[in-house]
């Protein structure tokens, strides 16, 4: 009988205890699986925004390089002529690199071909040695803006005691995005009637 009574306070026990399991921790265990799956989703998008930040900073920085490329194409092929700013730097260089500026022509604006800047003729005579024609050219191709030399005519120059001299005339063009202006179209005039004529 006593015997039987320990096994049934042992059993009570044990029920208990698992009922005690049941109530407490098996709760806090499937809270704590909860707590688990919504830390590893915080990380996963601390990752996923980390990774985002990465590749907006690389986009900045080649958004900043594509920016730059612009505004160096923009000044080599401005948006406007501005003959009269090529002039000036064009004046500039053979200051720079010791030749006689004699006379500079521009044309008119040339509309390009599908779709490419509108090109301007431009003549350029210089008087200088050998070596400082070449360093005028050097500082022509080192121009802001896009300069290219199609021609160049040499001739030698006056009877100067000292080195040759040259009289070189170079033909060039600059470009814009402006486009270029029409010619004006020619209209024809009217034939007179020769009854009115005899109206008259």
């Amino acid at each position: 009988m006593k015997k039987n009574r320990t096994l049934l306070v042992a059993l009570a026990a044990a029920i208990g205890a698992i009922v005690w399991y049941v109530a407490l921790f098996a709760p806090l265990k499937a809270e704590r699986g909860r707590l688990d799956t919504t830390v590893s989703a915080a990380q996963a998008k601390q990752q996923e925004l980390r990774a985002t930040r990465v590749s907006l900073r690389a986009l900045a920085g080649e958004q900043g390089t594509q920016q730059s490329e612009l505004e160096r194409l923009r000044r080599l092929v401005p948006p406007r002529p501005d003959v009269a700013g090529f002039i000036l730097s064009a004046n500039d260089a053979a200051v720079r690199s010791g030749v006689d500026w004699v006379s500079v022509s521009p044309a008119a604006a040339v509309a390009g071909a599908g779709g490419a800047p509108s090109s301007i003729g431009v003549s350029i005579a210089v008087n200088g040695s050998f070596f400082t024609v070449v360093d005028y050219l050097r500082h022509l191709d080192g121009m802001a803006r896009l300069v290219v030399v199609d021609s160049l005519q040499l001739s030698p120059g006056g009877g100067i005691p000292g080195p040759l001299q040259l009289s070189v005339t170079l033909s060039a063009r600059i470009f814009t995005t402006a486009a270029a202006p029409r010619a004006p179209s020619a209209t024809a005039r009217p034939v007179p009637d020769p009854a009115t004529e005899e109206k008259k």
